[in-house]
């Protein structure tokens, strides 16, 4: 005759022990899938390797996001290893790289001369060419210092 592995007040020691085993898994797999780490590095210019301070690094899809400081430097915590992250700067190309588990992304940013011909500097800030209402002038130096005025905002 065939022994029961449970009764009616306890189960098998072999059915829990495996039913502790498979929540424990289901539980830890996928906190290792997701596993987060910090990615750092340097954004340059392609052109001559200068620092570039102000480009704004964003991973994409959230608003997880930094800006590099004075040196170009970059540290940006909480990363997925399958996620890309998004490099942009004015006058400069964007760039989308996957971090691909790196925990070191050095990016070297090329010029983007379409979009600097579409940026007007103004004496007061800068606007882009279809939002100036007014007419554009430029003025070298050397025909400002030939003005009577007193002050040059006359």
């Amino acid at each position: 005759m065939k022994k029961e592995c449970y009764s009616k007040r306890n189960l098998c020691p072999h059915l829990l022990s495996l039913f502790f085993l498979t929540l424990i898994f289901c539980l830890i797999g996928p906190a290792s899938a997701q596993a987060q780490q910090g990615v750092s590095g340097t954004v340059t210019s392609a052109i001559d390797g200068t620092p570039l301070p102000g480009v704004s690094i964003i991973v994409q899809g959230t608003t997880n996001g930094v800006v590099t400081d004075f040196d170009g430097n970059y540290q940006l915590n909480n990363v997925s290893a399958d996620a890309t992250l998004e490099f942009s700067y004015i006058g400069f190309i964007s760039q989308s790289i996957a971090v691909g588990g790196q925990t070191e992304i050095n990016v070297a940013m090329e010029e983007d001369l379409e979009q600097l011909s579409e940026v007007v500097v103004v004496g007061y800030g800068e606007q882009k060419r279809e939002a100036i209402t007014g007419s554009v002038v430029s003025i070298k130096t050397s025909e400002l210092v030939k003005t009577p005025t007193v002050n040059v905002s006359n």
